[in-house]
């Protein structure tokens, strides 16, 4: 069943990004169920591969919150941001606002490189999200 309605409905997007669809009332209300668990999913930087710019924050693309990215930052990698276990932003020619930086700078820089990079639950490697584990996460974030 999964399977199926992700082949349906994610057409590549990631859950946490997949417009709304008004034929059926089981996506709806997976769709409404991850606007509550949002919080609970973060980004594991693992081997290396993803645009810093592209498809790994919570909130979107970085490229779709800023102005321009300059030519000299196009292909950078998040690894390209991260020395000696810190983000460091002084190499980059694109303007960061302080906002975007400190959302980036709230994501832990610890790299995973037996893994790929990719959106998570609760920072767990094995990606697995479960009924309880949601239950359990709520729970301890409603108080």
């Amino acid at each position: 069943m999964v399977q199926i309605l992700c082949n349906k409905y994610l057409d590549n997007f990631s859950v946490l990004d997949v417009p709304k669809k008004n034929d059926s009332t089981t996506w709806n209300l997976i769709l409404k169920a991850t606007l509550v668990l949002r919080n609970g999913f973060g980004f594991r930087i693992g081997n290396n591969t993803t645009s810093f710019w592209y498809s790994w924050t919570t909130f979107g693309t970085l490229a779709s919150v800023i102005i321009w990215v300059d030519i000299h930052n196009i292909s950078l990698c998040i690894h390209d941001l991260i020395i000696n276990g810190n983000w460091n932003f002084n190499t980059l020619y694109t303007f960061l606002s302080s906002n975007i930086q400190n959302h980036v700078k709230s994501l832990p820089p610890c790299l995973h490189n037996d893994v790929p990079d990719r959106i998570t639950w609760a920072d767990h490697l094995d990606d697995i999200y479960t009924t309880r584990s949601g239950y359990f996460w709520l729970l301890f974030f409603s108080f």
